[in-house]
């Protein structure tokens, strides 16, 4: 008799090992689907805040085009200088008459095209909108004469 019940511990041993395997198998197999669940969350995340941020900025640099801050002309790739924040991203600005003939008198529009770049990871934002070609300066002396007429 004592052989079987050996038997029979040995035999109960064995299975609660096999549950104990299986159990820390299934565990692990769980944990690895979370974790690659929550890389994949933290990188979608990192790329809508790199969207974002874009997009932010080629909005601030359509409203400086819009308000006369800067003009509407071909510029750059230029880098952020008033932020170091911004030390990873340039800007540019493309500009491409349009020859559009209306049978109003409206006047000629240029595309403007706002680009944004993000060095590191290459991501490009891009933006257009359509305004009034800016009228023709005259040469800089001519302003150089004004301005110095009215200091007089």
């Amino acid at each position: 008799m004592p052989k079987t019940k050996m038997k029979t511990q040995s035999s109960a041993s064995g299975m609660v090992l096999l549950e104990v395997v299986l159990a820390s198998g299934l565990f692990a197999m769980t944990a690895m689907a979370v974790v690659a669940g929550l890389h994949s969350c933290f990188q979608s995340l990192g790329k809508m805040r790199l969207e974002s941020q874009a997009a932010d900025l080629a909005i601030t640099k359509v409203s400086e085009v819009h308000v006369g801050l800067l003009p509407p002309e071909d510029d750059g790739p230029n880098e952020y200088e008033e932020d170091e924040t911004l030390v990873d991203w340039t800007w540019e600005i493309v500009t491409e008459e349009l020859e559009i003939e209306l049978e109003t008198d409206a006047p000629p529009m240029i595309q403007v095209q706002v680009i944004v770049r993000h060095i590191p990871s290459g991501y490009t934002y891009s933006t257009r909108f359509l305004t009034p070609t800016p009228p023709e300066t005259e040469g800089e002396e001519d302003g150089e004469e004004l301005a110095g007429g009215l200091g007089q």
